[in-house]
């Protein structure tokens, strides 16, 4: 596979028309319009499916299993310097991590938690891993990646049902944006710190304080719960390790507390109470 067909617009432009069976010209239509103002396709597919902006309901599910465009948002997006950075850094934290293991990459068990369109996955791939990826069962996104995965000859586990996950199951989750689109984002959390197993860790990001008109699909429920995503991994029994200021906290690494001495454990609570705050001050920003 060649990593540079991730990040190739014509590449990606073909492999959608492809597996999706769009004529050529209306996805780079489409792609022209994305790059321009992401979220375009999405927000289409909220005004078609009907969707309550910022509310999850069956409209809302609807969008997420037979909507096409998160294809498009996902592939778009992710090509972005400043997103790029984010998976740049998350693999430095990998390897990292698999030094400290004392295994190889392939080694590690890696869960991609909401990949949409699996650039993550396939990037990990390049470099050695051997990730397991799931997004919404049955969905036109989950179907896209699937038909990528094929097409770059890369095998890749795909699970279908989160409630198969087994517990202590993953040296590593990685989720990256997919909390706020949650409706139990508690929940989700405790998901995760049940999922990391014994020495592993979480790489996180999430967007839960932007909830806006473009981003019709981020959950008005989560955005007060941004500044508290720290305490909740906490009690999901994953201490915040480590994050990236230079992309806005992205990622943040939580780890086992017990895998931490005192003083990275002291810093990693000073790093969580900065972030709470940061976090606050822009909440308060948006309230009338």
């Amino acid at each position: 596979m060649n990593e540079q067909d991730l990040i190739t617009p014509a590449s990606l432009c073909r492999e959608i028309a492809e597996t999706l069976a769009l004529p050529a010209g209306q996805v780079r239509t489409h792609w022209q319009q994305e790059t321009v103002q992401p979220g375009t396709r999405v927000a289409a597919d909220a005004r078609q499916f009907g969707v309550t902006p910022h509310v999850y309901d069956e409209a809302m599910e609807r969008l997420y299993r037979e909507g096409q465009g998160f294809v498009f948002e996902t592939l778009c997006y992710w090509v972005r310097a400043e997103r790029q950075a984010w998976s740049r850094r998350a693999l430095q934290r990998l390897a990292q991590h698999a030094q400290r293991r004392g295994c190889a990459p392939g080694q590690l068990r890696v869960l991609m938690l909401g990949d949409g369109s699996g650039s993550d996955t396939l990037l990990l791939a390049c470099h050695g891993y051997r990730p397991t990826y799931v997004d919404v069962p049955g969905s036109v996104t989950a179907h896209f990646a699937a038909s990528r995965f094929a097409r770059h000859g890369v095998e890749v586990r795909r699970e279908h049902d989160l409630r198969a996950l087994p517990s202590g199951g993953f040296d590593v989750v990685w989720s990256f944006d997919v909390l706020e689109h949650l409706p139990d984002l508690p929940a989700a959390v405790r998901a995760i710190g049940n999922w990391v197993g014994n020495h592993g860790l979480a790489l996180i990001t999430d967007a839960c304080l932007q909830v806006r008109p473009d981003l019709p699909t981020h959950l008005s429920i989560n955005q007060p719960l941004a500044p508290e995503i720290p305490r909740l991994f906490r009690d999901a029994g994953l201490e915040l390790a480590w994050y990236a200021p230079q992309t806005d906290f992205c990622p943040c690494e939580y780890r086992r507390a017990n895998d931490l001495s005192v003083a990275e454990r002291i810093v990693g609570r000073w790093r969580a109470w900065r972030l709470r705050r940061k976090r606050l001050q822009r909440l308060r920003r948006r309230q009338p």
